[in-house]
């Protein structure tokens, strides 16, 4: 088991995360198939031991309730890239009409504290001010609303699919859709999943 548990760590520092630009939904940092064990990323690889495991902030259950899906058909993949320490992921996927149809669920504390103890402010701040590029679609600029769902502050794009949120200047976080759904139903979910990671934090 230890010598498995080496060989699967080596296999994902050599691999790394790399870019999955099929829909805009999915973040930059996350490849399905190069998932790690969560634990044993977290203990070999040494992320930060404030930021959260992405895979406990929202269960099965809970999202299959959301989506009206039954729980069984859900998995769940840890998508922490062993390159940022100071960020946590989850891919809860289901089959649909996508490839990797499902939500992602992401934990971020500042990678810059000393320079920028401002930068967690700035990353959702930015949303709304300068929206966010598609990596699939050149010249395409995905725009952001104010979102009061969560936290202290939060950006909403339904367009984009995604929702981020701040604690303070500590944390913040994201949910990325990668789902064919309603605008309004979209957001209605992310409100949901996102009051229920921070109940869970």
């Amino acid at each position: 088991m230890k010598t498995y548990t080496i060989l699967l760590l080596a296999t994902a520092l050599m691999v790394g995360c790399k870019p999955k630009q099929e829909t805009p939904a999915v973040s930059e940092d996350v490849k399905a198939e190069d998932v790690v064990d969560a634990e044993a990323a977290a203990q070999m690889i040494g992320f930060d031991k404030e930021v959260p495991d992405a895979c406990t902030l929202l269960d099965s259950k809970f999202i299959a309730n959301v989506f009206g899906i039954d729980p069984s058909v859900i998995n769940v993949k840890d998508g922490s890239s062993s390159q940022n320490k100071k960020a946590r992921s989850c891919f809860f996927k289901w089959d649909t009409d996508l490839p990797n149809s499902g939500i992602l669920v992401q934990a971020l504390k500042n990678p810059v504290e000393d320079e920028f103890p401002e930068w967690v402010t700035y990353f959702v701040r930015t949303k709304k001010e300068d929206g966010e590029k598609s990596f699939s679609e050149p010249g395409v600029v995905y725009r952001y609303k104010d979102w009061k769902a969560a936290g202290d502050e939060g950006a909403a794009s339904t367009e984009a699919g995604k929702y981020v949120w701040r604690v303070g200047d500590e944390m913040a976080f994201m949910i990325a859709f990668n789902l064919t759904i309603d605008p309004a139903k979209q957001e209605q979910a992310a409100t949901a999943l996102a009051q229920e990671v921070m109940a869970n934090l």
